[in-house]
């Protein structure tokens, strides 16, 4: 049985906002300038839990409650941590990976700052990737869709 999202959440674009948002809530995290809780919105650390669970469930061996959302999330996750699957090690280091990103965002939901600043930087890193690609997806829909219209009224 699946489960019900927007159907958005199948496209790159609908996680603009959310990969943005973690992108400039991690640079304040980073320059110590902001507490997590300051930093980034619970919504946010929502949304980018949401994120990594549709993204992990593809990642699974079973099949998952949303196949289209989980298989988009899957592959805008494999682009941003540059991992490119071909093999079941390939696969396994992306989940584990993803896991250890989900990981952090619950760390950092809870208010707390992880000791590793490395693995900040990765996970900025990741949502800089994720929101590129969004930002991309989203040009392509509006470019696409202006040239419809633009066709449509020449004829």
């Amino acid at each position: 049985m699946s489960q019900t999202v927007p159907v958005d959440v199948m496209s790159g674009a609908y996680w603009e906002y959310v990969a943005s948002a973690m992108v400039e809530g991690l640079g304040k995290i980073l320059e110590d300038s902001q507490t997590p809780a300051a930093a980034i919105s619970r919504r946010v650390y929502v949304d980018a839990h949401r994120f990594f669970d549709l993204a992990l469930e593809a990642a699974g061996d079973t099949l998952p409650k949303n196949p289209s959302a989980s298989i988009a999330n899957y592959i805008l996750a494999a682009n941003a941590a540059n991992v490119r699957v071909r093999s079941t090690a390939d696969r396994d280091t992306l989940r584990t990976r993803l896991v250890e990103y989900a990981g952090l965002v619950d760390i950092l939901a809870q208010g707390n700052r992880p000791q590793a600043i490395d693995t900040l930087t990765g996970l900025r890193d990741f949502f800089r990737e994720v929101q590129h690609d969004a930002e991309a997806e989203a040009y392509r829909m509006l470019a696409t869709n202006e040239a419809q219209t633009i066709s449509f009224r020449v004829r």
